[in-house]
This record gives C-alpha cells, sequence and structure tokens, in this order.
C-alpha cells in the first residue's frame, strides 16, 4: 500500500513536469526487475544480479532491464513507442 509521502512526492514530479513541459507519468515499479522488457516472460537469474530470458534470449543486469520496463510502461501509458526497446529488437 503506498503511503501519504509516496503521493505527495508524485504530485510533486508531476507538477514540476508540467510546469517544464516534460511529459511524465507516474509507473509502478513493482515487478520491473524481473519481466523481460522483449517478450514479457519471466527472468532467470544468470549470475549475480544478471537475468536472462528463455524464452528470447535477452540479457542485462537487474537495474537496466527495471529501467527498461519503466521506460516501456512509460511510453505505453502515455500513448507512445520506446525507440530504445525497438532498437533492442
Amino acid at each position: 500500500m503506498a503511503k501519504p509521502i509516496d503521493f505527495y512526492i508524485a504530485f510533486l514530479e508531476r507538477g514540476i513536469a508540467c510546469h517544464l513541459r516534460v511529459p511524465a507519468a507516474v509507473i509502478n515499479p513493482r515487478g520491473t526487475s524481473s519481466t523481460c522488457p522483449i517478450c514479457g516472460s519471466k527472468l532467470v537469474e544468470n549470475s549475480y544480479r544478471k537475468l536472462k530470458c528463455i524464452k528470447c534470449g535477452f540479457e542485462a543486469d537487474r537495474d537496466t532491464v527495471a529501467i527498461l520496463n519503466i521506460e516501456k510502461k512509460a511510453y505505453n501509458k502515455m500513448g507512445g513507442i520506446s525507440d530504445l526497446l525497438n532498437a533492442l529488437r
């Protein structure tokens, strides 16, 4: 369950983004480091902090996977397509 401070921080972030005219979206980070950003399958641990997708062969550091999935969620939420994710295919 989200804490009141989380809502306040999200409110401030959106206000700043609106003021600067930068697109922004609030994204729940849950599960972003365990799902393949390419095909959506569950990732398996390949080595320390490194994950691999058995289905499509994608392999990256846990933090990189999370960043790619958060970016993908943000672009989907805002109705755009992620150029970075398309470049990885």
